[in-house]
């Protein structure tokens, strides 16, 4: 392991991202329609189509916009969930499921959507197609279960399995035995996505203010009273866009507690060699493999990026960055003794059903949360689906609306448990179950 070398954690996103644009605090007494808390993925997206709307409006960010896991993920524009769409048809219906997988496209096509009305080279953005790698014939057999109902059932054509030769050849590793393409799947830098959507909110007016969180929501006649340390919002209503960090303040903290947040970890090496770049996945696919305790990885530049779950769930510790790289070399073990440049981690919110959520939390407060690891796409949609919601429109919300989603009893047991259960799934992982 003599290539693991970076010794303290620092984004590749943030080393490569364009220059952010600086933001004030809130200080002072402001009002506006609808204050947004939160200044991720959700809270812009939310912000971007009600300021469209003509409706006035104004973000919060406790920290740096994109602070969050908007500016730590992998850059992966998908249109999946984590529950099987099949297991959808058979606990809740046909249609329900075809639903489902309707706003799962509409998510990835609302970011490809965005970035066209953007025009933002700096994103990088573009439909590489993603990989689900399989490890051994168990796994392939029950992707292709999937790919034939999702051909069956809604009519896509856009999956196709990969034999053992053809997914050496996409992801360049020996290590799996066969695979699926998908074909709408994107890539993305994730903290200028951040910064793109900024830049654009400001250019439209709209007050952005950052090291200013929202410590308390009161209910007032009328609307909502947001209380940061050093001013107020007094607005209608308020959309909570706060995901894997809800617990930072007793005013987000009843989200918190709807939510399990895990860390994952990501790593990205020192430049490879361009002989080297021709074979590690020439096409630039996004790969995931299929083991429960996801691992993904891609080339982003000269750079390969690996990330995935820490050891047994402690995302940011030395062991687990140790782990990745080890999980890397498996793959490709010709990355072995390569220097890691960057490495870095974040907290992911994972619900108990597997599936984020939006809508009222009460009559004056929505949201939306949960995304399970999946958030590029989800939680630009979503954010829109929130402004809409606020704005009086009916939306079929399929399994993502609010009725499911309650508080977790027992929540302060959620670190231990969670790492348990990520250490039952790496043993199943590890047995090919």
């Amino acid at each position: 392991m003599s290539g693991l070398r970076a010794s303290t954690e620092i984004s590749y996103w943030s080393a490569s991202a364009m220059p952010a644009s600086p933001m004030p605090r809130l200080e002072g007494d402001l009002q506006t329609d609808t204050v947004i808390i939160g200044g991720g993925y959700t809270g812009l997206s939310a912000a971007r189509d009600l300021a469209r709307s003509g409706v006035d409006t104004l973000v919060l960010e406790a920290k740096s916009f994109g602070f969050g896991a908007s500016g730590r993920n992998g850059g992966f524009v998908s249109t999946r969930f984590r529950i099987p769409f099949s297991r959808m048809a058979t606990d809740h219906g046909q249609d329900v499921a075809r639903r489902m997988y309707d706003i799962g496209q509409e998510a990835a096509d609302h970011v490809e959507r965005t970035m066209g009305e953007l025009t933002s080279p700096e994103c990088g953005y573009a439909r590489y197609g993603a990989v689900t790698a399989a490890l051994n014939a168990h796994h392939l057999q029950t992707l292709d279960a999937g790919r034939a109902l999702l051909e069956r059932a809604f009519g896509d054509r856009s999956l196709r399995m990969l034999s053992r030769g053809e997914i050496a050849e996409e992801c360049g590793s020996e290590r799996f035995v066969g695979g699926m393409l998908s074909t709408r799947s994107g890539g993305i830098h994730p903290l200028n996505y951040v910064r793109v959507l900024t830049k654009d909110l400001r250019a439209h007016g709209v007050p952005m203010f950052e090291d200013s969180p929202a410590t308390a929501i009161r209910h007032q006649s009328g609307g909502v009273l947001v209380q940061t340390p050093a001013g107020t919002v007094r607005a209608r209503r308020a959309i909570i866009g706060t995901n894997a960090y809800s617990e930072t303040t007793s005013a987000t903290d009843p989200l918190g507690r709807r939510v399990v947040p895990l860390q994952s970890a990501c790593i990205a090496t020192a430049p490879l060699p361009d002989a080297l770049l021709a074979r590690l996945i020439p096409r630039r696919r996004l790969v995931f493999d299929s083991k429960r305790v996801l691992r993904w990885f891609r080339i982003v530049a000269d750079r390969m990026v690996f990330g995935g779950r820490g050891e047994s769930g402690a995302g940011g510790s030395d062991a687990a960055y140790r782990r990745l790289y080890a999980n890397m070399v498996e793959i490709f073990p010709e990355l072995a003794g390569v220097a890691i440049a960057y490495r870095w981690s974040g907290h992911v919110a994972m619900t108990l059903d597997t599936l984020p959520h939006v809508g009222w939390l009460d009559d004056r407060v929505l949201y939306a949360i949960g995304y399970n690891g999946t958030g590029v796409a989800m939680a630009s949609l979503l954010g829109t689906y929130a402004a809409r919601l606020s704005r009086g429109e009916r939306i079929d919300l399929g399994l993502l609306g609010a009725e499911a989603f309650r508080p977790i009893r027992f929540h302060a047991l959620h670190v231990p448990v969670g790492r348990a259960v990520t250490g039952w799934y790496q043993l199943l992982d590890a047995l090919g179950r």
